[in-house]
């Protein structure tokens, strides 16, 4: 048995729901969302929980779901909404100081991406696309592999990878699978959920 695999970044065209423009708009003119000392934070529950932490994952998520303030959706709805959420929370983090802008006078004319600092507060770009459309471009990482089984009339007892042709024969078997990870832009962290991955993986005489 073989494993061949490659992790990487693309950009893709996803689905989100509706009210995630609006859930953010809440979160941030509410001031459950605040940036302190460069770092984001939820406040929830009397308590503010930084970025990123499973804290911050899970009182988010009680937010959508509990707060009256926040539209009402279906478990699986705000479960997809909060992980829409994330990805613009790594995306600010991650770029902050290029989201930064001392006053009105000094934005640009376009800022591409749904959060920005103006001052010392944050806000909010309701000309971001995830305002206006449930489908976003999203950036995330990205990791392709395929197990692949020689029978040993192919290749006999060879120690080395099979060639092009031996993986070509009929009765080479090959299951190929590609995930997109929406939790960042960086293939760095496919290869971070990969290593657990594997773990996974039992490599069965299919």
């Amino acid at each position: 048995m073989f494993l061949f695999s490659k992790t990487g970044s693309a950009t893709l065209v996803l689905y989100v729901p509706d009210a995630s423009g609006k859930a953010l708009e809440i979160l941030v003119t509410k001031s459950f969302i605040v940036v302190k000392n460069n770092e984001l934070f939820l406040r929830v529950g009397g308590k503010e929980h930084r970025y990123p932490s499973k804290a911050f994952n899970k009182g988010l998520l009680k937010l959508l779901r509990e707060n009256s303030a926040f539209p009402k959706t279906k478990k699986a709805t705000s479960r997809k909404m909060a992980a829409t959420l994330m990805e613009v929370f790594d995306g600010f983090v991650n770029n902050m100081k290029d989201l930064y802008w001392p006053n009105r006078a000094s934005l640009p004319e376009q800022i591409d991406s749904p959060l920005y600092l103006l001052g010392d507060k944050l806000r909010v770009n309701k000309s971001n696309q995830l305002f206006k459309s449930n489908r976003v471009k999203s950036k995330g990482a990205n990791y392709v592999f395929s197990l692949v089984k020689v029978p040993k009339k192919v290749m006999g007892n060879a120690k080395r990878p099979p060639t092009v042709k031996e993986i070509a024969h009929p009765e080479t078997k090959v299951i190929t699978i590609a995930l997109h990870l929406e939790m960042g832009e960086t293939s760095r962290r496919a290869v971070m959920v990969v290593k657990e991955l594997l773990k996974e993986i039992h490599f069965l005489d299919y």
